[in-house]
């Protein structure tokens, strides 16, 4: 019987502990490594390896002491260099991801008598085999091992030289993200058995030609083959009780939900019967040049049709209630239609689009337009501003600018805010980059995250007091940017914290 164990290496007794300095430390827990060594045996005494704790380290080798109980996830994420790994006895818990990333890693150093987990070489399960928890990133081929139930989250991600898999019976969950990105996987074959496939489990699987769902699939999450830009064709049976396709599209046995479609679509009517478009089924087509939704459709998922650089039109049926975040963000629409049965519209919905117009009705019973900027019909919140708007005087009544409201709006030099302002929103003005200086009004309570990111020509901008709540990253990449802004206040403090010009107002 294999035991997979360093020879030699009895960490309590022969390896000598890197120093207690080298960490950072909340009781017993590790909570960062802020040393610069390649090999590091972790002192004794501790029982927690918080997750992110090794983030991006250049160690070469770990070795964890007899004590330590728990792994938290994503503890040695993007530990590039890390080779070999002791697993003592005592860990009890392996959270998720907590080796991703961790590309050169040879093999895995774990007793055979361990009464938590055991490895076949390759993959890293529980002891009871149900649950495969962590894989080395250098495999081409494997097979899962038989009695494994779960293919844990993020599991295989980002494992550029897989090429294939082959899962066994046993699976009944394959976990979120499970083999996101594994572009060299051409196929897969999902038993009988499996019966959640979980939200972006083969996201941007782009080889992937083929995918069999059996009749055991009872839930398909969120992008699950978003990005599988190979994908020919759904395999799935006629009497599948949860799923059918019309060929084109995947949808719930009822006809009620779009949940993916295959990304070489150059037009597409969805069926009559459905209600909702699930999200992220159309992010990135590309070739997406016209699609038709029917009078049945009631939301429009979030991400729906993000960056559809082919779509230039779209009819949004009456009946529709929901427009998701991000729904046609970097469309090339120049022209849509709001119907007055819409009572939602998310944030960045039509972001980075050149839309010429706001087409809704003086009748929409919930939102409006001065023919710049879209506005709930009480007038209090902006929703969103034309891409081509160069300069813009906010209405005077607004208290919060939603969020991607001004995103992308690349030709904006100037805004004036109105004193009813409370709250600007996250990623409000990202990507402003004509916008040269902001005044904020006294009144104005909360600057978002990323609220004015990658506005590269902002020289200076105005907070009062009365602002007590400003995201660390609210002017990320603003590199000219100086504050101006009472002694003393929120925005001082700001400044200096991240190293922004501060001058007194």
């Amino acid at each position: 019987m294999f035991r997979f164990l360093i020879p030699l290496i009895t960490p309590a007794s022969t390896s000598t502990p890197t120093s207690r300095d080298s960490f950072e430390w909340d009781g017993t827990k590790i909570v960062k490594f802020i040393g610069d060594e390649t090999e590091v045996v972790i002192p004794e005494g501790t029982t927690v390896i918080g997750g992110f704790a090794f983030l991006d380290s250049i160690l070469t080798s770990v070795v964890i002491p007899e004590g330590v109980t728990v792994i938290e996830g994503c503890a040695f994420w993007d530990c590039r260099s890390l080779t070999s790994v002791v697993i003592p006895d005592s860990v009890e818990e392996i959270g998720d991801e907590a080796f991703m990333h961790c590309t050169a890693l040879k093999e895995w150093s774990i007793s055979s008598d361990h009464p938590h987990f055991k490895t076949d070489g390759v993959g890293l399960l529980t002891k009871d085999g149900k649950k495969l928890l962590a894989c080395l990133a250098s495999v081409k081929e494997y097979r899962v091992p038989d009695g494994v139930t779960k293919i844990g989250n993020w599991m295989f991600r980002d494992f550029s030289s897989l090429t294939s898999v082959v899962l066994p019976e046993s699976v009944t969950v394959i976990g979120r993200s499970a083999f996101e990105d594994c572009i060299s996987l051409t196929s897969v074959v999902i038993p009988e058995g499996v019966k959640v496939i979980d939200e972006g489990a083969f996201e941007g699987c782009s080889s992937l030609t083929s995918v069999e769902i059996p009749d055991s699939v009872e839930e398909i999450g969120d992008r699950v083959f978003m990005g599988c830009t190979a994908l020919k064709e759904w395999s799935i049976s006629s009497a599948h009780p949860y799923y059918k396709t019309d060929g084109v599209g995947l949808l719930t046995k009822d006809g009620k939900k779009l949940l993916a479609c295959l990304a070489s679509v150059k037009e597409y009517r969805v069926p009559d019967g459905v209600t909702e478009i699930g999200n992220w089924i159309f992010s990135h087509y590309s070739s997406l040049a016209s699609v038709v939704l029917p009078e049945s459709l009631t939301v429009i998922g979030i991400m729906a049709f993000n960056g559809c650089e082919s779509l230039t039109s779209v009819v949004i049926p009456e009946g529709v209630t929901v427009i998701g975040s991000s729904a046609f963000s970097f469309c090339n629409l120049t022209s849509v239609i709001i119907p007055d049965s819409v009572k939602e519209i998310g944030d960045g919905a039509f972001g980075g689009t050149p839309l010429l117009e706001w087409s809704v009705s003086s009748a929409h019973p919930y939102f409006k337009s001065d023919g710049v900027g879209l506005l709930t019909k009480d007038g209090k919140k902006l929703v969103a501003c034309l891409a081509s708007a160069k300069e813009y005087r906010i209405p005077e009544g607004v208290t919060e600018i939603q969020g991607n409201a001004f995103e992308c709006c690349e030709s904006l030099t100037s805004v004036t805010i109105p004193k009813s302002m409370k709250v600007i929103g996250d990623w409000a003005f990202q990507f402003c980059r004509s916008l040269t200086s902001v005044v904020i009004p006294d009144g104005m309570v909360e600057i978002g995250e990323e609220a004015f990111s990658s506005c590269e020509s902002l020289t200076t901008i105005e907070i009062p007091a009365s602002v007590t709540k400003i995201w660390y990253s609210a002017f990320l990449c603003c590199p000219d940017l100086t504050i101006y802004a009472p002694e003393g206040s929120e925005a001082e403090k700001y400044a200096k914290d991240y190293g922004i010009p501060f001058k007194k107002l």
